[in-house]
């Protein structure tokens, strides 16, 4: 049985049963009221959070390495089957160094060869780029700068037969600057590598410099495939190898590059001696089985 109340604002009598369900009414309608906006404010949350983190995930993208590999005092396994990945999938392969020592044993044991090789070396007739290249291998080889800049430069000419003897796996060109390689740059289509010997540190005593690795959609990555291509179009001497060129032409691509007469004894000298140095370094079975894995 339902009962009356006096509403004192309106002057007069209302049923307490729709008091009640007033009440209740205006209790549910405001927690429902609360909920939707509860709602709205959650899916505003989220919706933030979700574009926050697509824009910390596209600046770390774009200025963040997606790989960071330590310094090494032997051969990083997993530094050369990252890079001999990249290799497999690329058309382009950019390397810039005081020498490319290590690249005509990478082509020869790739499952997969780039349609261009490009390639920026250390220019052995500037003696000033030259010693300063010998310093800094003097912060992990205990040997005297004369020693050293005798060494780099044996090197760089040691790396071009090599490259010579590797024509027929693909076009190179070679560019030779005053760079005294201090970094060290691997670019391929999907990331480029990037190496810097610290000064200075106890990192800068391990032979091989640690790396960074950087997606194509990368500043580093623009900004290194820019920076290759100016410094090749403006260096002052570029020569290529490619399946034409016939043995006798090397002794005087090798004299011109050296700045000196360059004999054939010489060049004999350098072929036995690479080949040695990638035994010492074991380097043809370690990176064929790196490709194979790759390819697999």
């Amino acid at each position: 049985m339902s009962t009356t109340v006096f509403d004192a604002p309106n002057g007069r009598y209302v049923r307490r049963s729709a008091v009640i369900f007033a009440v209740v009414f205006s209790v549910i309608s405001t927690r429902i009221q609360e909920k939707i906006q509860s709602d709205n404010l959650a899916e505003q949350h989220k919706a933030l959070s979700d574009q926050l983190l697509k824009t910390i995930v596209a600046q770390n993208l774009t200025y963040m390495p997606i790989s960071i590999f330590r310094e090494s005092s032997s051969f990083n396994h997993e530094l050369n089957q990252a890079i001999s990945k990249s290799l497999e999938a690329a058309t382009l392969y950019f390397f810039r160094g005081a020498s490319a020592r290590f690249i005509p044993i990478r082509l020869q044991c790739a499952g997969h060869l780039p349609q261009q090789v490009k390639i920026l070396m250390l220019d052995v007739k500037s003696d000033k780029m030259v010693r300063r290249g010998a310093f800094d291998r003097s912060l992990y080889l205990n040997r005297s700068t004369e020693q050293l800049v005798k060494e780099l430069v044996e090197e760089t000419l040691m790396s071009l037969v090599a490259l010579f003897d590797s024509r027929h796996l693909c076009p190179m060109e070679i560019g030779f600057n005053g760079a005294a390689g201090v970094t060290r740059v691997e670019l391929f289509d999907d990331s480029v590598y990037v190496a810097y010997r610290y000064h200075g540190t106890e990192l800068a005593r391990y032979t091989f410099p640690g790396y960074q690795e950087f997606d194509s959609r990368s500043f580093m990555y623009a900004y290194q495939r820019l920076d290759l291509f100016r410094m090749m179009e403006t260096a002052d001497d570029v020569i290529r190898f490619d399946s034409r060129q016939r043995d006798e032409e090397l002794i005087p691509i090798l004299s011109s590059v050296a700045g000196r007469s360059v004999s054939a004894q010489e060049v004999d000298d350098w072929r036995i001696r690479y080949s040695d140095i990638m035994s010492l370094h074991k380097l043809t079975g370690r990176l064929r089985r790196t490709s194979s894995l790759v390819a697999g």
